[in-house]
């Protein structure tokens, strides 16, 4: 069985109240939909994914977990992918960087003498309010578009 998760959740929860279950996901599923995850194979192999495998199967349940099938319909593997690309791509970026995690924003104004920058964070999220890091890739900012086109936004789950 399923673990519960804690109440108070925000998300596109796939227990949300709407019933029903998902389909399959797995990580076959996932190379079929973005290769570029997976290093090549070997010919006689099986493509081995950029982060470990035990990484890519928790996100895959975190998006089981966030990805209801009854909400998005024939959407639903769209969005399960993307919603794992989003993950993986956050999850990358600090494996080549450890600072990555560092939420720069857009440089609102600099000078050059006294080598000054200064930052709008404001302007990353601010058009896609209640929708959080989503906006720190591109794999999220499709999903949020596919959100926004199906009128579901974020749920408040008890």
């Amino acid at each position: 069985m399923r673990r519960q998760l804690p109440p108070r959740v925000i998300g596109l929860l796939a227990h949300s109240g709407r019933g029903g279950t998902n389909p399959l996901y797995a990580v076959a599923d996932f190379y079929s939909q973005y290769p570029q995850f997976f290093n090549p194979p070997d010919p006689d192999d099986i493509p081995a994914p950029l982060v470990p495998m035990e990484i890519l199967e928790m996100y895959i349940e975190l998006a089981h977990d966030c990805i209801s099938y009854a909400l998005f319909g024939r959407l639903w593997r769209v969005c399960m992918g993307l919603f794992i690309a989003h993950f993986l791509t956050l999850y990358l970026q600090t494996m080549d960087d450890p600072l990555a995690g560092d939420t720069t924003g857009l440089i609102a104004s600099k000078s050059v003498d006294g080598v000054s920058v200064s930052y709008n964070h404001n302007a990353l999220t601010s058009d896609m309010e209640g929708f959080g890091m989503f906006k720190a890739t591109t794999f999220g900012e499709q999903l949020i578009t596919w959100v926004r086109m199906l009128g579901i936004g974020g749920l408040y789950v008890r």
